[in-house]
């Protein structure tokens, strides 16, 4: 399954994350600075830099032909 959390970096996010990873989930979230963007990254989670009154839906969908 693709999941995307919003405060992924926070502690329930965090948690919700490696819990789904671990059970072999695809895992993406939102984060507010580029520099967060590898300790995620280490996680096996895609991180989006982005604020959060800025997301929509097509900037979250993945791009296709």
């Amino acid at each position: 399954m693709n999941v995307f959390i919003i405060g992924v970096r926070g502690s329930v996010g965090g948690l919700l994350a490696g819990n789904l990873i671990d059970r072999g989930d695809d895992v993406a979230g939102q984060v507010r600075r580029d520099e967060q963007r590898s300790d995620l990254a280490a996680r096996g989670v895609k991180a989006h830099v982005a604020e959060l009154a800025e997301l929509t839906a097509d900037s979250l969908a993945p791009k296709t032909d």
